[in-house]
């Protein structure tokens, strides 16, 4: 008599990091940037154990590999009008500053790099949100036209955090909730408003930066990997790692 235990998929149930790599979901790069300690909490996160925070899910799209990755980057070159290319892949905005010698301590979140092009040519950059405020405050920028007020939408597609990271060279995608994505950057928290009547220069500059950001929504995120690895039996592990709940 067969025990009832077999038709479970245990790994499914107790899905690991290491067999989200062997399947191809997840990408080598993430075994040099996280420690056990990090491999453990991102393996709880994967069984619903944990919640995703805004941080978890950035990095998790950073080691995407295979038809997950190619899900996202056709994506996010969608929503910026970019042609995909299959040679392109996602990179965390801190590996890609670490690649070259940015020297600004700040980093986008995301880079989308084309790797048949030396030095990982940037194609399109990536701020990702959950409902976490614009970072922004007085002396945030060194570039002397933003140095009364600044923050990451003015800052971001003029080149001020990253040389090689300026719009309209690279394209600029603010990856938010859809609940958000109707709205004018400068209702987004932590943004500029009508109310900062002392920041009437540097409103007309966010509203400038506003119309170099594309838009693009973390539920579309979701639908676009949910739908390139439906058939994939860690599938859901995955998308529990991406997903806020």
């Amino acid at each position: 008599m067969s025990s009832p235990f077999e038709t479970i998929h245990w790994t499914e149930l107790a899905p690991t990091v290491a067999e989200l790599y062997t399947a191809d979901l997840l990408h080598a790069a993430m075994y040099d940037q996280l420690s056990a300690r990090q491999v453990h909490e991102l393996e709880q996160r994967l069984l619903g154990l944990e919640p995703a925070t805004e941080p978890h899910a950035t990095r998790l799209l950073s080691f995407l590999s295979g038809m997950a990755e190619a899900a996202f980057v056709g994506l996010v070159c969608t929503r910026a009008g970019v042609g995909y290319q299959p040679s392109f892949r996602v990179i965390s905005g801190r590996e890609f500053r670490q690649d070259t010698r940015g020297v600004n301590a700040r980093e986008v979140d995301l880079v989308v790099v084309d790797t048949d092009k030396p030095g990982r040519e940037p194609i399109v950059a990536i701020e990702a949100k959950f409902a976490a405020s614009v970072n922004g405050k007085r002396k945030y920028c060194s570039v002397p036209e933003h140095a009364s007020y600044s923050n990451q939408i003015i800052c971001y597609p003029n080149g001020c955090v990253h040389p090689d990271l300026n719009a309209p060279r690279v394209r600029f995608v603010w990856l938010g909730l859809e609940a958000d994505s109707a709205r004018p950057m400068s209702r987004f928290k932590g943004a500029i408003t009508d109310r900062d009547t002392d920041l009437l220069t540097e409103r007309a500059l966010q509203d400038q930066a506003e119309a170099l950001w594309a838009r693009a929504t973390w539920e579309e995120v979701w639908e676009a990997i949910a739908a390139a690895v439906a058939d994939h039996a860690l599938a859901g592990a995955l998308l529990r790692g991406l997903k806020r709940t």
